[in-house]
């Protein structure tokens, strides 16, 4: 009879377990939002972190240089974008600015274009999305210099 109540008892336990293991998950799958890409972009602190080039350039020794990022001064690094809903931006030089002289922060515009696959950036500069995340995205800018398009893959990250 011991035997059996030990059984039942764990049998019960078990099945409590499983709903509340079932239930719980069911909820956290209703509750998941979808971030539009303006909600991933704006009111954040947008800082490279990589920036790679395609095709290389000659480093006049006979090798390729591809890593744009590793060419910039140290005080370009800590520059950041903040991007504004109402398709505003400001680039700030962040806390080492290069030239001492400059403004601390410059304004501009920017918008999505091609159904959010790519960002204008001051009516000018257009900039592919490659992936949009909410801490994280990849941009590309492809132009032609010299007969060759050249294009940088930018990484920035949220800070």
């Amino acid at each position: 009879m011991k035997n059996k109540m030990k059984k039942t008892t764990l049998l019960g336990i078990a099945l409590i377990a499983t709903f509340t293991f079932f239930t719980s998950c069911s909820k956290d799958s209703t509750t998941t939002t979808t971030e539009s890409n303006t909600q991933k972009l704006v009111g954040k602190n947008w800082f490279m972190s990589a920036a790679i080039m395609n095709p290389g350039i000659p480093d006049g020794t006979g090798g390729t240089i591809t890593d744009f990022y590793a060419l910039m001064d140290d005080c370009s690094k800590d520059d950041f974008m903040n991007f504004n809903a109402n398709g505003t931006y400001i680039s700030d030089e962040g806390l080492t600015m290069c030239d001492s002289t400059s403004a601390q922060t410059t304004p501009g515009t920017w918008k999505f274009t091609n159904n959010e696959t790519n960002i204008l950036i001051d009516d000018s500069t257009n900039l592919g999305v490659l992936q949009l995340e909410a801490s994280m995205m990849k941009l590309k800018l492809t132009e032609n210099i010299g007969g060759t398009d050249q294009t940088i893959s930018y990484t920035f990250v949220k800070k």
